[in-house]
């Protein structure tokens, strides 16, 4: 029960457009989402080039993760987190706080 009420709250957040860059788009029907999910296989198929490398290495990306895991937000979650009582989900709400100016 718990798993779906997790997964619920967070199809409700997503669709209220909490989370900025993520699109979402709802098919009730399964067919309906394969073949959405095809086409846009299909579409990133043929927009993508392999003579365009990535624009990053390996190293540059790992270092661009420590970077931001280095930042005072990421390391104010963690200090709440190592806070008896306090789970992800209360973590997360002193995070998203908008009084709170963080990174």
């Amino acid at each position: 029960m718990m798993r779906l009420k997790r997964v619920k709250t967070t199809r409700l957040q997503l669709e209220r457009g909490e989370w900025e860059g993520v699109d979402v788009v709802c098919t009730r029907n399964k067919r309906d989402t394969m073949t959405y999910l095809i086409r846009m296989l299909e579409k990133f198929q043929r927009n993508f080039d392999p003579r365009r490398p990535p624009t990053k290495t390996m190293r540059e990306v790992k270092s661009h993760i420590d970077g931001r895991m280095k930042m005072p937000t990421f390391q104010e979650y963690l200090r709440q987190r190592r806070k008896s009582g306090i789970g992800v989900v209360k973590a997360m709400k002193v995070i998203m706080d908008p009084k709170l100016n963080w990174d």
